[in-house]
């Protein structure tokens, strides 16, 4: 029997200082976000000057001046910006530190509404083609949560029949806040009273004439709704009790969703750049940072400090921007089908795909295409609705499953004769997609679609 000791062992561990939890802030957030990060910190540190857009006084991160009394220390921290696996334990630098003491981005925040929408998006009993109708429909909300264009819109853009994408604006609109992606305030409020089930004939007629509410003719109104005095007044108490912009969030007021990357034709293809416009730019007060370095003692020491994060944000301003570069031109070469025709010609891709090709990490990739989006010729698009995954075909290396799904309802939309899911499968295989009969009643049960047995039977009756 061994005798108890004492036994030497050397781990190591991955540890996410405070500096790394940041730059996976920055990595992760809008353009706008992070001009608001930026600037809640130059408000803390004098020698931070924050530009955005493409003003004579902003300086590329790469070619702006950085201190040799600082030099070391950037060069220390360079190493935290890297593609480590994020899936770790977090170790604060100082364990002493509190809540108050931590920046603005490392602090846990409330999520936005555009966050909580998106989070009932994700479990939502959507199929994938519904949820990229779905992310579509996420960029195109206002300040207030109103719809900025139709479904027709979406439609157009995603090749599309408009019966689709409204289906998923009526789910959408059910979302909490309930009556965001309405397209007007009729429809909006209309939403709320059915969430609350007193949507009836009078409510509905009470709706459809807001504009004669709002001059005055109550009593116009209320003889169109055809009810007593009483039941007026409860309709009207409950229409006050209603919110006409669920989506309004204060800290986004006047910051509507625009797109961190553009995608245009050049004439070989798709180029892709950075959106100048809202991009933020990190610079050192120079003027301000000589005079801190002529003086002595406390001073001095506070300017290399101050000047050390400044200079520390535009290395990470920087990588930034061409991670996110990196992984957009991946995504429009490889989905440039879908942008020149639709939905129905999405190829496959995963995040290890666009990893790979990128020299990233699959964590760092999922946190740069979670909120983004680019704008292309066929519209403002979500970077995750670029991701599908494959199915194999007999010919290359596989169709996406929302081209499935598309190419199985045009087959069952053009049906003159009913096909069995037999007749569906082979139809699909003659394409040389290679599936097999259970993923195509897997699909058409996604879609919402009944069985032949079903089709047949609603054909026959409407004869």
């Amino acid at each position: 029997m061994q005798a108890p000791g004492f036994l030497l062992r050397q781990t190591g561990t991955l540890a996410m200082t405070p500096r790394l939890q940041q730059a996976i802030g920055l990595l992760q957030r809008s353009n706008q976000e992070a001009l608001a990060y930026l600037l809640a910190e130059a408000e803390t540190n004098p020698l931070l000057i924050v530009d955005i857009g493409l003003g004579e006084t902003a300086e590329s991160p790469d070619d702006a001046p950085i201190s040799d009394d600082i030099a070391t220390e950037t060069d220390r921290i360079g190493d935290s910006l890297g593609d480590a696996p994020l899936d770790t334990l977090i170790h604060d630098e100082d364990p002493d530190r509190t809540a108050d003491d931590l920046s603005p981005l490392e602090r846990a925040t409330t999520p936005s509404v555009r966050e909580k929408l998106a989070e009932q998006l994700r479990f939502a009993a959507l199929d994938a083609t519904q949820r990229t109708i779905g992310e579509i429909l996420l960029t195109m909300l206002d300040a207030n949560g109103r719809l900025e264009g139709t479904p027709q819109d979406v439609a157009d853009m995603l090749g599309l029949p408009v019966g689709q994408v409204e289906t998923v604006r009526r789910i959408m609109m059910q979302f909490e806040p309930v009556g965001c992606f309405a397209c007007n305030l009729a429809e909006c409020l209309a939403a709320q009273f059915q969430a609350k089930n007193r949507y009836d004939p009078a409510v509905e007629i009470l709706l459809a004439n807001l504009d004669l509410l709002a001059d005055g003719q109550r009593a116009r109104v209320q003889k169109r709704c055809g009810v007593d005095d009483e039941d007026f007044a409860d309709m009207l108490a409950e229409l006050r009790a209603l919110d006409p912009k669920p989506g309004f969030d204060p800290e986004f007021t006047g910051q509507p969703a625009v797109p961190d990357v553009i995608a245009y034709r050049d004439g070989r293809g798709f180029a892709v750049e950075l959106n100048e416009e809202t991009l933020p730019r990190v610079r050192i007060d120079t003027t301000f940072a000589t005079r801190l370095a002529a003086a002595d003692g406390s001073a001095k020491a506070y300017m290399r400090e101050r000047s050390g994060h400044a200079n520390w944000l535009m290395k990470a301003m920087a990588q930034r921007s061409r991670s996110l570069l990196a992984v957009a031109r991946v995504l429009v070469t490889h989905q440039a089908p879908f942008l020149e025709t639709g939905l129905s010609a999405l190829r496959p891709l995963t995040l290890r795909e666009v990893a790979e090709k990128t020299g990233l990490h699959e964590s760092t990739v999922s946190r740069i295409t979670a909120s983004r989006s680019i704008d292309t010729p066929r519209g403002v698009i979500a970077l995750r609705a670029f991701f599908s995954n494959a199915v194999g075909t007999t010919t290359d290396g596989g169709q996406s499953a929302e081209t499935i799904r598309h190419r199985l309802r045009a087959l069952i939309d053009a049906e003159t004769d009913i096909l069995s899911d037999d007749a569906l499968t082979a139809r699909l295989q003659a394409d040389g997609i290679d599936i097999m009969r259970r993923t195509v009643a897997k699909y058409r049960e996604s879609l919402g679609i009944p069985n032949s047995a079903h089709r047949r039977r609603a054909a026959k009756l409407r004869r």
